[in-house]
């Protein structure tokens, strides 16, 4: 025994190449880039064997070519872009990369803490960890995108009724399909906070829709609204509006509505 580490360029080549499609993925998902998978193989494999040559053959340059590598690495799987798409996705990259690394050492550390040193630096527990964290990324993805989706569906509108105005948020759900069956006219909904503070209901007698949803069906009392003004100067008088108790007040909805010709 010298003393001397051993190298295994094959399990060096495997990891790269790895670590470099889960970038690039990652990358891809967070960045909603489009992407092609033999592109992102050829791609991956690539920079893998390029990182392994480097470490075997050229070793004195390694710094400056790896920087090199992290430069083109981006337009590499992704094709050339204006700068400004390569600076966020290298910025992406870098901050993907520094959370994998944290993270791993740190799972690392805590199994070395309870004597797992071995699993702790084996190829299993590195696969295992970086589709854990492939997983998770996946979930933030998601939860991005609805976020989107919702701010995208959702305007800002003024409801005027017996000379009160109220600045409320509208949801636009194409699965809201609640019609009057007594004029054929497109009912909204409206949240029973927001029928108090207008008193929508006071000195009035409702008008019952009939609704059938998943698991529920029954009556919502309706009322008619003086006039509802959404964002960008649309306007609708004498609009159908049916009270619901169950309304969801995330994000402060009051309203949804759909079909909505303004």
């Amino acid at each position: 025994m010298n003393g001397r580490m051993i190298f295994y360029v094959d399990m060096y080549f495997i990891l790269n190449f790895i670590l470099n499609l889960f970038f690039a993925l990652m990358t891809a998902m967070l960045r909603q880039k489009r992407w092609r998978l033999l592109r992102f193989l050829s791609m991956a494999l690539l920079m893998a064997a390029f990182s392994s040559l480097i470490i075997v053959w050229i070793r004195s340059f390694a710094a400056i070519l790896e920087l090199c590598r992290l430069i083109f690495f981006c337009p590499a799987f992704f094709g050339r872009g204006s700068k400004r798409d390569w600076c966020k996705d290298t910025g992406t990259l870098l901050g993907i990369s520094f959370f994998t690394g944290g993270t791993l050492l740190g799972i690392r550390s805590l199994l070395e803490q309870f004597r797992f040193k071995q699993f702790g630096h084996s190829f299993f527990f590195l696969l295992v960890g970086m589709i854990s964290l492939l997983f998770l990324f996946l979930l933030f993805r998601f939860e991005i995108l609805k976020q989107a989706k919702l701010q995208k569906n959702v305007l800002h509108a003024k409801i005027v009724h017996h000379d009160m105005e109220e600045e409320i948020l509208v949801l636009c759900d194409t699965g809201n399909q609640l019609i009057s069956p007594y004029t054929g006219e497109n009912v909204l909904i409206i949240s029973q906070k927001l029928a108090d503070r207008i008193a929508l209901t006071q000195g009035r007698n409702p008008i019952l829709i009939p609704y059938h949803s998943i698991g529920a069906q029954g009556f919502l009392k309706a009322y008619r609204v003086d006039r509802l003004c959404l964002e960008g100067g649309s306007a609708k008088e004498h609009i159908l509006a049916a009270v619901s108790c169950e309304l969801c007040t995330r994000d402060n909805i009051d309203m949804i509505i759909n079909g909505f010709e303004l």
